[in-house]
């Protein structure tokens, strides 16, 4: 075997992984589960799911997301009577809970327990979330952190979405994937990757109140007939009638705040040339109009055709022209609506804009920065583009391109060269929350205190939904509360 499957070897057999997914109803009163599946994983293996539908005793009024109703259920047993089969499954010690975007699905099960009227509680054990988890181990994906994405990225399908039990068994499939590539990283103690995602628990995500918000279970109801546009793809070689008709049915979508979307930009990349100027032509009309969470939900489109319809020289006036919208879009409101990105529990669209753009210009669609395309971003003297950029006023085009050539040498073990490109950015004020990391810890290491706390206080005014502020948000915390531990 090779060092990598050793690795992987004891990365598995460390502890047994149960994979959480449900599937839920909204109510006043918060989400109630309507389906629940946990997929355990032994040595590498994906082994058994149990999964049960749950009675919500509420309506369900979302039945187009997971395609249950209330006859469904009816004779389904309620939380309470499953209880004790989830309390089993968790019960070992050596158990680490996973989910794909914990924080909804965890946050569920908390109210549910809450609901229970007594003083039993989700039990408390190690917890890795697969929607971030990718970032830890080094792991490429594209702009989306839905589940599909994923294990679109690892070749690995998903026979029914938006089914537990289903969506569980990928999530574990997905899981040993991750694992392997923590393994090839150099990982081979599960408690390090537990760390470098933050040591979260069961108990220490968002408390129940979280899970009332708007998120993926409670989409808003769609018409039939918007439904139907969904159906309808376009021809291999469309007319200008249909081209039009596709993003005319977008801009419904937009303003519908629906969650198919992304699905449908994805089916139409091949027409990606054509369509990205008519939904550019289409986000401009909206913005004079737009409610919270309608531009957003068309950029997430924009941001899906962009990287395959434009070039390397049409990226800067393209961005120069429609920056300000999208920067001046309303944000989403949880209560007067959100995009279905915010309600997944990701970052807002308008907040990765400028990324696929800058991955496009760094020729890092399918991979790293190629080491020919390096020397022309970054470096010494104001020619190299990420200084132009950043001379330009685009410091966030100008931080995620220094973080992507970054990265890239980071990965081949070329640790100076890394560090080199993320003072740069620094000195031309690219904030990016991942260059902010590496440099505020270079300065941790060195004890220059004073320095990464100008660096943290610099940078809070470009904090946005992106999870790598997050990521630095909770880095910081850790290192203060080890600082003053040490006093």
């Amino acid at each position: 075997m090779t060092a990598a499957d050793d690795a992987f070897k004891l990365l598995s057999e460390q502890h047994t992984f149960v994979v959480i997914d449900v599937e839920t109803c909204p109510a006043n009163d918060g989400n109630h589960i309507v389906s629940i599946a946990a997929t355990t994983v032994r040595q590498g293996r994906r082994r058994s799911t149990w999964s049960t539908l749950v009675n919500p005793g509420v309506p369900i009024t979302n039945s187009q997301h997971h395609n249950l109703t209330d006859d469904d259920v009816a004779s389904a047993r309620s939380f309470a009577d499953i209880v004790d089969d989830l309390d089993a499954i968790l019960d070992a010690d050596d158990t680490v809970a996973v989910a794909h975007n914990a924080r909804f699905d965890i946050g569920v099960l908390h109210l549910e327990y809450q609901r229970l009227g007594t003083d039993r509680t989700l039990p408390e054990r190690p917890l890795l979330d697969t929607m971030t988890l990718p970032r830890v181990v080094g792991h490429q994906m594209g702009r989306s952190r839905r589940l599909a994405a994923l294990l679109e990225s690892f070749e690995l399908t998903n026979s029914s979405p938006h089914d537990a039990a289903s969506d569980a068994a990928a999530t574990a499939d997905a899981l040993i994937a991750l694992l392997r590539v923590a393994a090839k990283s150099g990982y081979t103690e599960l408690d390090d990757i537990l760390a470098d995602a933050g040591q979260a628990t069961t108990a220490t995500l968002p408390t129940a109140e979280a899970a009332r918000m708007p998120t993926r279970s409670s989409s808003p109801a769609l018409p039939q007939a918007h439904l139907d546009t969904h159906t309808v793809l376009l021809a291999d070689t469309p007319t200008d009638e249909e081209l039009d008709a596709w993003a005319d049915a977008t801009l419904e979508c937009s303003t519908l705040r629906c969650e198919l979307l992304i699905d449908k930009a994805d089916a139409a990349l091949d027409h990606a040339a054509e369509l990205h100027p008519r939904l550019t032509k289409r986000l401009t009309a909206l913005a004079k109009k737009a409610e919270s969470g309608q531009i957003t939900t068309l950029v997430g489109a924009v941001n899906v055709l962009a990287p395959h319809a434009l070039d390397r020289r049409s990226v800067r006036p393209w961005w120069r022209k429609h920056a300000p919208t999208l920067k001046g879009a309303p944000p989403c409101d949880a209560t007067a609506g959100a995009c279905p990105d915010c309600r997944d529990g990701q970052p807002c669209p308008t907040d990765l804009a400028h990324q696929p753009l800058a991955t496009l210009v760094c020729d890092a669609l399918d991979g790293p920065v190629p080491k020919k395309r390096r020397s022309q971003l970054v470096g010494s003297g104001d020619r190299k583009l990420v200084t132009e950029w950043a001379h330009a006023g685009y410091h966030d085009l100008a931080g995620y391109a220094a973080w992507l050539v970054a990265d890239a040498f980071a990965t081949e073990g070329n640790d100076s060269r890394a560090a080199n490109i993320v003072d740069q950015a620094i000195q031309l004020r690219a904030f990016d929350p991942r260059i902010v990391l590496a440099h505020g810890q270079r300065l941790a290491q060195q004890g220059r205190h004073r320095d990464l706390v100008e660096l943290i206080d610099l940078s809070a005014e470009h904090r946005n939904t992106d999870t790598a502020w997050q990521d630095l948000a909770a880095w910081y915390a850790r290192h203060e509360a080890e600082r003053h531990s040490r006093r």
